[in-house]
């Protein structure tokens, strides 16, 4: 890693970024929602391998998973630090103030580059691929969800696009690299309507008036298990997967990226 100075669109882009951007989720653990969530952390997790960069790490156990189950580099990027972090996760984590189109490090800096829930916020995406191509040695993950089947992806506030499988898949093959889908739970596909009740009823529940649900109970245990099974059906219907959990790999002969596309070759 080397320190850069900082370019007046980098200024910028990070003041908008700031204003815009919203740590408040619903990802709850106890919540069908969040039980969903900790199956993509725990993907991501399963696919990364040695130094990690987090972008858009916000305050995720992901990044505390990382630093306790390996010894090498876990470093986290987002535009804003959340200002309590705890301090044990400050201990094992690198926090850097930054933006994904934007990344101050030196080519081949880590391993692993994750980008969970990350490129349906962004405005240059072609740029931020570029980016974690670059200071990428080996793989880069991604997590992103399904517009097909999960309401956080229309409704989401500061959602740029949505993808479905088609999309999502047509534009990472622009990238020529190794492209492997990982297993997540599936939903049919439901009607907008359906979609932004059950997002609306969600966010005014789980974060306006921060219910909090009791971890352990026999409900949590049912919600596991049904999402298990539905994510083992994800083998036989990939395409209706709630979240779409992407493990990219590069070759052995990548050379670099061009700064004016999103190609790793």
């Amino acid at each position: 890693m080397k320190d850069v100075n900082l370019t007046i669109e980098w200024k910028k882009r990070e003041e908008m970024y700031s204003k815009n951007y919203n740590h408040s989720t619903i990802d709850v653990a106890g919540t069908f929602y969040g039980i969903l969530q900790q199956l993509r952390m725990l993907a991501l997790l399963k696919e990364s391998k040695g130094s990690v960069l987090d972008v858009g790490c916000a305050d995720s156990p992901l990044l505390t998973w990382f630093a306790e189950t390996r010894n090498s580099l876990v470093v986290g990027v987002d535009v804003v630090i959340p200002p309590k972090i705890p301090e044990a996760k400050w201990q094992r984590c690198n926090f850097v103030s930054g933006v994904a189109e934007y990344l101050p490090f030196r080519t081949n800096s880590f391993d692993t580059v994750v980008m969970g829930e990350v490129i349906e916020h962004v405005i240059d995406l072609q740029k931020v691929f570029a980016e974690a191509c670059r200071v990428s040695r080996f793989k880069i993950l991604l997590s992103t969800p399904n517009r097909i089947s999960n309401p956080l992806a229309k409704f989401s506030p500061g959602h740029l696009r949505s993808f479905s499988y088609g999309t999502l898949s047509d534009f990472l093959s622009s990238l020529h690299l190794s492209m492997k889908f990982v297993k997540q739970p599936i939903f049919p596909p439901l009607p907008p309507f359906v979609h932004r009740f059950f997002y609306v009823w969600a966010r005014e529940r789980y974060v306006v008036r921060g219910k909090r649900p009791r971890e352990g109970t026999l409900k949590s245990q049912i919600i596991r298990a049904i999402l298990r099974s539905l994510e083992e059906m994800s083998r036989i219907f990939p395409s209706l997967s709630t979240t779409f959990v992407v493990s990219l790999e590069k070759a052995s002969s990548t050379t670099g990226v061009s700064s004016q596309g999103a190609s790793c070759t």
